[in-house]
């Protein structure tokens, strides 16, 4: 009888262990697919904002007092142009960056009209913020990474 009863528990073990490692597997392997999704996951981007030479910005820029004397100026322009980021360090400008992402494969005919509740998450470099982006799809949290010297940048919107 003892044998039996072992045997029933040996099945209904293996059976479990079998499920557990079948999940497990599957868990892992949708963790490592994620990773491969991409650096937006399913969200929107990545896009890259472009490096442009010059611009008007205006009083109504919203500033930020950033590390090492620099300063962030957040421009709405207020024509159908993208909003633009400009970085000026010791009142020299050091890079201007245009939020157009209709150069982005994919989202040729899209449009950011407006950048809003822009937060500073990290002043020096890179340099990191977050906001909402009013576009063509609706209004979506963003979030955006710079290389404080160079201006290259990347960021998504997220759904």
């Amino acid at each position: 009888m003892k044998s039996h009863k072992k045997k029933i528990w040996i099945i209904i073990g293996t059976v479990f262990g079998g499920f557990f490692l079948y999940g497990l597997y599957h868990v892992v392997g949708f963790f490592f697919w994620l990773e491969s999704v991409g650096p937006c996951g399913f969200d929107d981007g990545p896009f890259e904002a472009m490096i442009i030479k010059e611009a008007i910005v205006s009083d109504s820029a919203i500033v930020f007092d950033i590390s090492n004397n620099g300063q962030l100026l957040v421009e709405n322009r207020a024509d159908s142009i993208s909003p633009i980021l400009v970085l000026r360090e010791s009142n020299e400008m050091k890079w201007i960056i245009d939020l157009d992402v209709s150069k982005t494969e994919g989202y040729e005919s899209t449009r950011i009209w407006k950048i809003s509740n822009v937060n500073v998450i990290n002043d020096s470099d890179p340099i990191e913020l977050g906001f909402l982006g009013h576009w063509t799809y609706g209004i979506e949290y963003g979030s955006i990474e710079i290389d404080r010297s160079t201006g290259r940048n990347s960021f998504c919107l997220s759904w």
